[in-house]
């Protein structure tokens, strides 16, 4: 009787810690996929997503960023690094982190392959023309006056 009661004690933790894990699977999994995810965000994310794989794979298989603008890809890397500067500490879910970190990865990568890598197929000359001072003061003043609210990380809390 005390083998039997004593192989049911250890069924009965067996199925608690195997509740618990479940429990906890279930609180990791809803937490890391809490995004109010609908087709045309999906759809827009991996359509964002193929765009920079597109761009990456054109660089490198022509071995060429002709016709391509480092500045714009600088513009563009500021944008994201300064839109999801609540990578750290405002963690919604594992798919926006990981599309954050992806967008942000990919858009460095791609200047590092204008900018050092295939530099010598880089156009200088072409790149003059655009005046990034020209872009980038009058969204300075647009954003002091279109906001929801006057704080300094107010664009940070928006997902992708």
């Amino acid at each position: 009787l005390s083998s039997s009661s004593a192989a049911s004690d250890v069924y009965k933790r067996q199925e608690m810690e195997r509740a618990t894990t479940r429990e906890l699977m279930e609180t990791v999994m809803s937490t890391a996929w809490n995004t109010h995810m609908n087709l045309f965000r999906l759809s827009g994310d991996i359509l964002h997503l193929v765009s920079f794989f597109l761009l990456i794979f054109k660089i490198r298989s022509t071995r060429s960023c002709a016709g391509i603008s480092l500045k714009t890809q600088t513009l563009f890397a500021v944008v994201f690094v300064t839109r999801y500067l609540d990578l750290m500490w405002n963690w919604h879910s594992l798919y926006l982190v990981a599309m954050k970190l992806i967008f942000i990865g990919s858009t460095f990568y791609i200047i590092y392959l204008m900018g050092w890598k295939y530099s010598s197929t880089y156009n200088k000359e072409e790149e003059k023309r655009l005046r990034v001072l020209y872009i980038i003061i009058p969204c300075f003043v647009l954003a002091l006056f279109v906001n929801q609210r006057f704080t300094l990380w107010e664009g940070t809390d928006r997902s992708i």
